[in-house]
């Protein structure tokens, strides 16, 4: 008796944790209530990460969180969701090359490049360390760039060639995961930040660290250079 009066409690516990969905939008596990400016599409979990695609014509989000993880295509002329296509584990990190013809799919420990949502990993990286927060391609498409680590231990950015999938330098000396790795337009200079409130300036072309930035009072999410390259912001 005592065991199904804990597995009662213990499904009432986890639905408490479940956000729920509303006629106005949604209200979080914190009692937080959002309610969406304009048009909204529905997904089944947390939208990790939003990608346009270069042309325009889609709109992929990558979602993960309680329910199967995935991503999902959006038409963004009439909001709909036109493709569902389930992951095993997805995570922060996506992005489209400037092409448009590959997007890198982030998970836990690797990056998948595809041709399309949809299609089979035409490359695959393997071995990275802890969960990739970002990709970022580099201006010509012809290297990655990735952000990941072990919380409480240490951050790594990763630059990766497309072509042969093989690690070209890694840039590491942060004390903390890395939520963020930005090439400058450029493509010479690399910027990485994370938990650790620090941000590192790099030379890419032989991974000598340029400068490190400790201004910040909290974990830095996003970094971005200007089109020109000589403002960053963070």
């Amino acid at each position: 008796m005592m065991r199904h009066f804990g597995l009662v409690v213990l499904s009432l516990a986890l639905a408490a944790q479940t956000p729920k969905v509303t006629p106005t939008g949604a209200e979080l596990t914190n009692g937080w209530k959002l309610s969406p400016i304009g048009r909204h599409t529905a997904t089944s979990d947390y939208v990790l990460n939003v990608q346009q695609a270069p042309d325009g014509k889609a709109l992929v989000g990558l979602h993960s969180g309680f329910n199967p993880h995935g991503l999902a295509v959006v038409d963004p002329v009439t909001s709909e969701v036109v493709q569902r296509i389930p992951q095993k584990s997805a995570w922060f990190g996506m992005a489209w090359s400037p092409d448009g013809k590959q997007l890198a799919v982030a998970f836990a420990n690797r990056v998948e490049l595809r041709g399309s949502p949809r299609a089979k990993a035409r490359r695959v990286f393997e071995g990275l360390p802890g969960k990739v927060n970002a990709v970022h391609f580099s201006p010509d498409a012809k290297q990655l760039i990735t952000a990941s680590g072990i919380t409480g231990l240490s951050g790594v950015a990763q630059l990766w060639n497309v072509t042969d999938g093989k690690k070209i330098r890694e840039f590491g000396g942060h004390r903390d995961v890395l939520y963020d790795a930005e090439l400058s337009p450029d493509g010479q200079t690399l910027a990485t930040a994370g938990y650790d409130r620090v941000i590192k300036l790099w030379r890419v072309r032989d991974g000598a660290l340029l400068r490190s930035i400790a201004v910040h009072n909290g974990a830095i999410f996003d970094l971005a250079f200007s089109p020109d390259g000589a403002v960053l912001a963070s």
